[in-house]
């Protein structure tokens, strides 16, 4: 008996001791002198501590101590430390001290700027979850933030003025982001590979910038900035758009569509790039140019030009290698690049305008394609033969006029055979939207769109 109780202290003090490890630790410290952080907290409860909340000054020599803190060392290298909560908005941060990190690659060291969250200050730590900034920070320079992929919830300081290009690139755990009513400057690429991102949330006493359904625009919402990465499924672009900016779109691959209204009437490079969930895309007659890399890397299988477009940019095309068809309405070949189709020439199909074979062919670039042919132009919502009609409403292809028990096969674009069915007086197909379809019956075949 005596022996089992002696086991079981044993154990009870091991689990509870294990108890109070698993704890939360959570340590509020006041800084009076920049640069002290570190004699404030007793080395043996520095990787201990999960949340710090610190007010005072801090220079570098505090801020490579907290990333020590959040597991990362100088050189960005793992290394114990728990803290993963770290509130800061009532303390400064201050030139001088130390450098908080140091790059081997470039031999650079990075050092603090006063109200600043200087480039790579939070760089590859992983233990912080939460980060609440200083009210007096003005400025985030790019990077700042490089790949903290466990980073869940970010304060941005009502003072805060501009935020770098790449500044939260790679903060995959976020899902949403208040931008503050003092922002005026927000770079390109900002957010890049945020990918969980679904939420831009803009203060709406914000001169400059405004937000709609989680998608940031300009003040007038007559320029769409930013659609989070996180986005999936279904977008339609607000009639207020007349432009689509730079990487606007950029690595959303969970949109299956995306609707761009009449009202757009320019399309900046990379709007589209890595959409490879996106398989099709109308671009509005409105739209006079395609800029480079605008399709870049994605799952597009069918394009259709509109008819005003006048030049198409370098790699606007490129790596999209799904792609089959490319139906160009223009009556004159747009201006294009060496490498605008420089991927698809081989495996799609150019569709232009009736009479204008030549034209193209003789075109420069335009002739490369090893299959061009040409099209009536009829529009591939609705087509008409004899008596027998086809066309689309909502997520169904409609016939009507096919001779009763006459069978209807409707195909995909590359051909695969999706359904058959025996006609009646009106046959309603439902597909899935957003693709192009064969209809054959009688045969005759159909090309719709949904």
């Amino acid at each position: 008996m005596k022996t089992r109780r002696i086991v079981f202290l044993i154990v009870f003090t091991l689990l509870k001791g294990l108890d109070l490890q698993a704890q939360d630790v959570a340590v509020t410290l006041h800084v009076a002198t920049a640069g002290t952080l570190s004699t404030l907290i007793d080395s043996n409860q520095k990787n201990q501590i999960t949340k710090l909340t610190l007010t005072g000054n801090l220079n570098g020599d505090d801020i490579r101590y907290i990333r020590e803190m959040a597991g990362c060392d100088v050189h960005g290298q793992p290394i114990p430390g728990k803290l993963s909560v770290l509130e800061l908005s009532g303390a400064n941060i201050v030139s001088g001290g130390g450098y908080y990190f140091y790059y081997n690659v470039y031999s650079r060291s990075y050092y603090t700027a006063a109200d600043t969250i200087s480039q790579l200050m939070f760089f590859g730590c992983p233990g912080l979850t939460s980060i609440a900034l200083p009210n007096s920070v003005t400025a985030i320079v790019g990077s700042a933030f490089y790949n903290c992929t466990g980073l869940t919830s970010i304060a941005i300081s009502s003072s805060a003025i501009s935020i770098g290009s790449l500044a939260f690139q790679g903060c995959s755990g976020l899902t949403s982001i208040t931008i503050p009513s003092s922002v005026t400057s927000i770079e390109n690429l900002a957010f890049d590979h945020c990918t969980r991102l679904t939420e831009l949330n803009v203060d709406s006493s914000n001169s400059q910038y405004s937000s709609f359904d989680g998608v940031l625009f300009n003040k007038d919402r007559t320029s769409l900035i930013l659609c989070p990465e996180g986005k999936s499924s279904l977008y339609t672009i607000p009639s207020s758009v007349t432009s689509i900016g730079q990487g606007a779109f950029m690595g959303c691959g969970g949109l299956t569509s995306i609707t761009i209204p009449s009202s757009v009437n320019s399309i900046e490079s990379l709007a589209f790039c890595g959409c490879t969930r996106l398989t099709s895309i109308a671009l509005p007659s409105s739209v006079t140019s395609i800029m480079p890399y605008t399709f870049w890397a994605s799952g597009l299988t069918s394009i259709t030009i509109p008819k005003n477009v006048t030049s198409i940019g370098g790699n606007a095309f490129y790596c999209c290698s799904r792609l089959t068809e490319i139906h160009c309405q223009a009556l004159i070949p747009p201006i294009a690049d060496v490498s605008t189709f420089l991927s698809v020439y081989t495996t799609c199909i150019l569709f232009v305008p009736k009479g204008t074979f030549k034209k193209y062919y003789l075109t420069k670039y335009w002739g490369n394609f090893y299959n061009i042919m040409e099209e009536d132009g009829t529009p591939v919502n609705e087509i008409r033969t004899n008596n027998i009609s086809v066309f689309t409403e909502q997520n169904e292809i409609i016939v009507k006029g096919a001779n009763v028990g006459e069978t209807i096969f409707v195909y995909t674009i590359n051909g695969t055979l999706l359904k058959t069915i025996k006609a009646t007086n009106e046959v309603r197909i439902n597909v899935p939207s957003n693709q192009l379809y064969l209809v054959k019956t009688a045969g005759k075949a159909f090309k719709v769109s949904l």
